[in-house]
């Protein structure tokens, strides 16, 4: 069912969006870069994940890593062809498409984890006190982190969709293709890069609270824990 066809030249139109959004790619792909590099710093800093939970948002945090590096080579090498419309080589999008698919993958194992935490907790088996806090932890982090469970769905929703409209011929000409690509991209850095931010937001919020609570006992380590974890107890009861 696919038909591309590239015989007659692109229009005006098309090219010059095409440029503007090879140039928006400069710049939202770079802050996608930066905001996940400063990610992967507080959750590996961060002390109230448990290990696990921590492996997964570092996933998540390198395919979003892998992509926008992939992606920035990518654009470079159409502006150093002079073609916006450059498709590039194969194995810079092979590394991209990785990238993209393991962001998706820890969408997953982030959920199934937090299904396995929240049931753990509910089992009614004595837990000692670190115990309940690591859950409460676990399951408040999860919960919060819930917008990129939107974003990711969103994600699915336009690369499919692109996908969708190419075999099915809705979309046949090459130019209108590589067009069509660059803004499932953007679309993508964009959402990348919020992902980080929530991220970085939780984990500043989280460290704030600490932080705050650990200024008035510094002395009482126990304390500090025993405060935070009442005030997560709604979360696992």
């Amino acid at each position: 069912m696919i038909n591309i066809t590239s015989d007659s030249p692109p229009s005006e139109a098309v090219m010059l969006s095409g440029s503007v959004l090879s140039y928006a790619e400069l710049v939202v792909h770079p802050i996608s870069l930066m905001t996940s590099f400063f990610s992967v710093a507080l959750i590996i800093n961060t002390s109230v994940l448990h290990s696990n939970l921590k492996c997964i948002l570092l996933g998540q945090c390198a395919g979003i890593v892998m992509y926008e590096i992939a992606r920035i080579v990518y654009v470079v090498i159409k502006f150093m062809a002079g073609n916006v419309f450059f498709q590039g080589p194969i194995a810079i999008q092979m590394i991209g498409l990785f990238g993209y698919t393991l962001r998706n993958l820890t969408l997953i194992f982030l959920q199934v984890y937090n299904l396995r935490k929240y049931r753990s907790s509910r089992t009614g088996i004595n837990l000692s006190l670190n115990d309940k806090y690591q859950i409460s932890e676990n399951i408040r982090t999860a919960r919060q982190l819930a917008p990129t469970f939107v974003l990711h769905f969103l994600n699915a929703c336009v690369n499919n969709g692109m996908s969708f409209l190419i075999f099915f011929g809705v979309i046949q000409h090459s130019y209108s293709i590589s067009l069509g690509f660059i803004i499932s991209s953007l679309f993508n850095g964009f959402s990348g890069s919020l992902v980080d931010l929530i991220v970085i937001i939780k984990k500043l919020s989280i460290g704030c609270c600490a932080f705050s609570n650990f200024k008035e006992d510094p002395e009482d380590k126990y304390a500090l824990k025993t405060k935070l974890l009442h005030r997560s107890d709604n979360v696992i009861s």
